[in-house]
């Protein structure tokens, strides 16, 4: 603990001292931390009397305290044991700036998991606390059944998040692959706002930052798992609060408030547009802007009113006409026409409902023949 009060106040500088270490807890959720600040600021000595524990409660050795001195402030996350997993020759799932995730096996619990950890053993505190921020978000939204869900950290000798893998891959992959049945497409574009309804619930709000069809993961019932919140940022009333999230969204995806003022912090309204652009990305089975010849471009087009080309879209059915008109409100170039996840939620859910139970159980049997047919060629 003292510790990372010490690293923090270097940090911070002359504006450093309790309340301040306190409100800034309080507005990432941590409350329990922000009492334990609270108790030790009143203790007779100055400091508290607790010893310094791990994630789970458990006693951490100096030399791995001082290399992970963030993680010992969470101890909720259940500490997993790195040699614990083997990792095959082909277990790279995808890569960022500065972490790969992979399939591993767990040998304790006789099953796969996917491992994000960071690409390079000589870590440094910014791409530590990225990645720990991650770990936090998504500790808080696995109490959602559409975010995906933390299993625990390895601290060495590498520091990794650990998530259940994701048998069906991306919805990304998915709609490259297989004509999925309409049924499907508006369960799993509602699962999708159901999540980001609730990650836009929380307090501090967390903000995606880069929802789009590659961050969208299936689990084996084709049910919709939100991941990825290497860019995502902890919202606090008006100022973003974790300001270590790399900048950076994926262009296509981007709000042309973005591309106006790439200095502009993100807000609800991001998230937003970039699931108009997701769920025409779910009705036509393309990629966006695939005909541009640089991000420049996009820009550019962006900025001017362009959009995803809008005769892809299907003109024979009801349904896609529904979901049109609320893909084009989302990604509306003023933000404030823009709608709010719940309302969104609401509005796919009578798109969905059009369909029975057993429909739906039908769409994901036809999905798995055409992907295993996929696999065969």
């Amino acid at each position: 603990m003292y510790e990372a009060l010490v690293r923090w106040r270097q940090r911070a500088g002359p504006a450093a001292s309790l309340s301040v270490l306190e409100q800034c807890l309080r507005d990432l959720d941590l409350n329990q931390l922000a009492d334990q600040i609270t108790r030790t600021a009143v203790s007779p000595t100055g400091r508290g009397h607790a010893s310094e524990r791990g994630a789970v409660g458990g006693e951490l050795t100096g030399e791995v305290q001082s290399r992970y001195p963030s993680v010992t402030i969470d101890r909720r996350f259940p500490i997993i044991v790195f040699e614990r997993l083997n990792f095959p020759e082909d277990s790279v799932l995808g890569r960022g700036g500065f972490a790969a995730v992979e399939k591993a096996y767990h040998r304790d619990w006789s099953q796969h998991v996917a491992v994000k950890r960071l690409l390079t053993r000589q870590l440094t505190g910014s791409e530590q606390e990225l990645l720990y921020s991650e770990a936090r978000k998504l500790n808080l939204g696995s109490r959602s059944d559409h975010v995906i869900s933390l299993r625990g950290v390895c601290l060495d000798p590498n520091f990794a998040i650990v998530m259940p893998y994701m048998e069906n891959g991306s919805l990304a992959e998915l709609l490259r692959d297989v004509d999925v049945p309409w049924a499907l497409r508006w369960r799993m574009a509602h699962e999708i706002s159901l999540g980001m309804t609730f990650l836009h619930c929380q307090n501090p709000q967390i903000l995606h930052c880069d929802l789009k069809a590659e961050n969208v993961l299936l689990d084996g019932d084709f049910h919709v798992k939100i991941s990825d919140f290497g860019l995502s940022k902890w919202k606090a009333e008006s100022r973003v609060v974790t300001k270590t999230s790399p900048e950076g969204s994926t262009i296509t995806h981007a709000p042309p408030e973005y591309h106006a003022d790439i200095n502009l912090p993100p807000n609800t309204k991001f998230d937003v547009y970039s699931f108009g652009v997701l769920l025409w990305e779910i009705v036509t089975r393309k990629q966006p802007y695939a005909l541009a010849a640089n991000s420049a471009l996009i820009t550019m087009a962006v900025t001017m009113g362009q959009r995803p080309d809008l005769t892809l879209i299907p003109t024979d059915r009801e349904d896609v006409t529904s979901v049109s008109e609320l893909m084009q409100t989302c990604w509306s170039q003023n933000p404030e026409d823009r709608p709010p996840f719940n309302d969104c939620a609401d509005r796919l859910r009578h798109v969905k409902d059009r369909f029975s139970q057993e429909e739906i159980r039908q769409a994901i049997i036809a999905v798995e023949k055409m992907k295993a047919e996929a696999s065969r060629k």
